[in-house]
C-alpha cells in the first residue's frame, strides 16, 4: 500500500459550513503523491457534513513570493 506523506506546511485544510478548502504547495501533478491526492479528495466526500470541496493544492496563493526574471530585450 502507499501512504500520502507530506512535509509540514505543504498542505492546509480548512472547513467552514461544510466546505473543505485545500491549499498549499503540495502539487498533485508532480511527485509520488500525485495519484493519492484525488483518492484522498474522493474519501473526503464520505465524511458526514461535507457539502463541497475546493481544491487549490499546487496553486499560487496570495502572499506567495514568485521570482520572475526580467530582461530588457536589449543586447
Amino acid at each position: 500500500y502507499e501512504t500520502l506523506a507530506a512535509e509540514p506546511g505543504e498542505a492546509d485544510v480548512t472547513v467552514r459550513n461544510g466546505i473543505v478548502t485545500l491549499t498549499g504547495s503540495l502539487d498533485p501533478r508532480v511527485g509520488p503523491h500525485g495519484d493519492l491526492i484525488p483518492l484522498a479528495i474522493r474519501l473526503m466526500w464520505g465524511v458526514d457534513g461535507v457539502v463541497d470541496i475546493v481544491d487549490h493544492l499546487g496553486e499560487p496563493q496570495a502572499g506567495d513570493v514568485q521570482r520572475v526574471q526580467v530582461t530588457s530585450g536589449e543586447q
